[in-house]
């Protein structure tokens, strides 16, 4: 349904010889959906960086992330809610939330770190 209203039924591709879908428009849909609530490629996780209104609340579980790490995430009015990381390699995770509050969580190979957050006191948080 969410693939349907990005690019619409008319840009469906299907093959005469065969059934199913085009593969190239419809991995590039969950990819696009993908990029819209994480980011990892700037050398830090950026959460949420191209939320649409229209989702004003929703959660997303088993996001990779470069650099080793799994997301698990929901938001609530536009806002993160609950993050779920599980270091796969042990690496610095280095996340940017709203576009400017920063975590730097040092982590350990194949443990999980939970955050709730209630509300932003301070605007960089270190955690390890």
């Amino acid at each position: 349904e969410i693939a349907q209203c990005l690019v619409g039924s008319e840009m469906c591709i299907r093959d005469s010889f065969m059934t199913g879908w085009e593969c190239d428009g419809n991995f590039g849909v969950a990819a696009g959906i993908a990029e819209m609530l994480m980011q990892s490629h700037r050398g830090y996780i950026e959460i949420l960086p191209a939320l649409p209104q229209e989702w004003k609340s929703g959660s997303v579980h088993g996001l990779c992330a470069r650099g080793g790490f799994e997301l698990d995430f929901s938001w609530k009015d536009g806002k993160l809610t609950e993050l779920s990381i599980f270091s796969k390699l042990g690496n610095k995770c280095n996340i940017m939330i709203n576009g400017s509050k920063k975590i730097c969580i040092d982590t350990e190979k194949n443990k999980k770190y939970c955050i709730i957050f209630v509300k932003w006191y301070n605007t960089n948080i270190n955690i390890g």
